[in-house]
């Protein structure tokens, strides 16, 4: 170095693009967790939605005494059980935190950059996540021809999950 010259910083996540796979998406060196690991965070939170709707379910039984099993009444149930699911997903992106399924799994959520993403990339994600499963699971499945093995949703929202 010449006596006098500036040294220049260089921002902290710089470091981690050597480190990328050529041609890759993924600016760090994290892994992407496996399709085993992910189905177990999904199967537990999709529990915990299922407990929530028996919930629902039990206090709506003893509030009307019986419940409507027309066709009228099951969309109206079956409508509620996926406003809980869409609200359990919500509720962790305000609080911009994983959900207790990604936790017990051993997961995190991490954005392509490496660091923990925010309350913005957290709701991108659960809205491209409807859409991966609504495109009759295509947006799932695709990970399992994807490069990194990323699905839809972890692309569009740039985030994806990684062991812990």
């Amino acid at each position: 170095m010449i006596p006098g010259q500036q040294k220049f910083e260089f921002p902290a996540h710089a470091s981690r693009q050597a480190t990328a796979a050529p041609g890759s998406l993924i600016d760090c060196d994290a892994l992407t967790a496996n399709l085993f690991s992910r189905a177990a965070a999904f199967a537990f939170d999709a529990t915990m939605v299922l407990a929530a709707s028996a919930i629902f379910l039990g206090v709506a039984r003893f509030s009307i005494k019986t419940l409507p099993f027309d066709r009228l009444g099951l969309a109206m149930l079956a409508g509620a059980v996926v406003l809980l699911a869409v609200l359990y997903k919500v509720l962790w992106c305000i609080g911009n935190g994983d959900s207790p399924g990604l936790r017990w799994a051993k997961l995190r959520l991490i954005n392509f950059d490496g660091r923990r993403p925010g309350r913005r990339q957290r709701f991108q994600r659960a809205a491209s996540g409807i859409v991966s499963f609504a495109a009759m699971g295509l947006g799932l499945l695709w990970a399992l021809v994807d490069e990194e093995a990323l699905t839809w949703h972890d692309h569009i929202s740039k985030c994806f999950p990684t062991p812990d």
